[in-house]
């Protein structure tokens, strides 16, 4: 029975079998990536970064300067394209060197 069914896979049939069917894609297709931004200056915290407290936070940094959100569109650009076509998985730091310090 259709609840019998439910409760021994967790998923009704149809979306059992949608699910089996994104996993088969998923492994040819998809990739997984995650930007790590460094400190990138937008509307939200500009106010905080021109504080005094944001001022130290600035002059700790290696190249002592804020990103912009343009900085990241080269980036997101090539992982949107198939030029990333080998990339997968991948942790990618975007953060002008903060990581390498």
């Amino acid at each position: 029975t259709r609840t019998a069914s439910i409760g021994r896979s967790g998923l009704w049939p149809p979306a059992r079998r949608g699910w089996r069917w994104t996993i088969r894609r998923w492994k040819t297709a998809a990739c997984g990536y995650a930007i790590c931004p460094g400190y990138i200056e937008t509307e939200i915290n500009a106010a905080h970064f021109r504080s005094e407290a944001g001022q130290k936070l600035v002059a700790m940094l290696p190249r002592r300067r804020l990103g912009k959100p343009q900085d990241l569109d080269a980036l997101l650009v090539m992982l949107a394209s198939d030029a990333s076509g080998f990339v997968n998985g991948a942790a990618i730091a975007a953060d002008d060197g903060l990581t390498v310090t």
